[in-house]
């Protein structure tokens, strides 16, 4: 994790990595690059408070362990840490929405089975639908990486996104994969992509 001047927006940026959560009450950008991984992006706009996490496998450290026992690369952890910091700043549960970011097919693995951006966007979704989260946000999925700038005081996030090695998804194996769209995308963030070439100016 690093923070840094965004020259861009003239505002401080907070930059996270796997494993990583961020909760802020500042006026910051939080800013994580996804290829199969997760973010969830949590606001709490009546307190000015909010979150982001990226975690890599779903589940949680029980269920995996692997990486080192770091509790923040599994969703189930993941989640929870972020919540919960947002808490200990004064978020009220029953104010908070969520944005969530990810899960893309970046290898080549075959289009009719289920990859770790699958399995992770399955476990994100259930967890908010689970926990009566609401969702203002999924843009989760397809064969893309995607960096991700959430701004902390006006609840905007920027999403700009480049081309994995991945096939996209064509036969579903499961009832839940049948129920869910190879790419789903809806609600409040922007797609910066067309409108940066190279995303490195994000």
């Amino acid at each position: 994790m690093m923070e840094l001047q965004d020259h861009r927006f003239g505002m401080r940026r907070i930059v996270i990595g796997p494993g990583e959560h961020v909760a802020t009450d500042r006026d910051v950008i939080l800013c994580t690059v996804l290829g199969s991984c997760v973010a969830a992006c949590f606001f709490d706009s009546v307190h000015g408070v909010a979150a982001m996490n990226h975690f890599m496998l779903p589940g949680s450290l029980s269920q995996h362990e692997s990486l080192n026992g770091d509790p923040g690369r599994y969703g189930g952890a993941a989640m929870e840490l972020a919540l919960n910091a947002m808490y200990r700043l004064g978020a009220e549960r029953q104010y908070i929405h969520v944005k969530l970011f990810g899960g893309g097919r970046m290898l080549d693995v075959d289009a009719g089975e289920s990859s770790i951006g699958d399995t992770n966007s399955f476990f994100a979704t259930d967890y908010v639908l689970a926990e009566g989260i609401p969702a203002r946000a999924i843009d989760l999925g397809g064969t893309v990486g995607r960096k991700v700038l959430a701004f902390i005081k006006s609840g905007e996030v920027l999403v700009y996104k480049w081309p994995g090695l991945g096939r996209p998804r064509t036969l579903p194996e499961s009832k839940r994969l049948r129920q869910m769209p190879s790419n789903p995308v809806f609600g409040e963030f922007t797609d910066f992509s067309e409108q940066s070439s190279d995303g490195e100016d994000l």
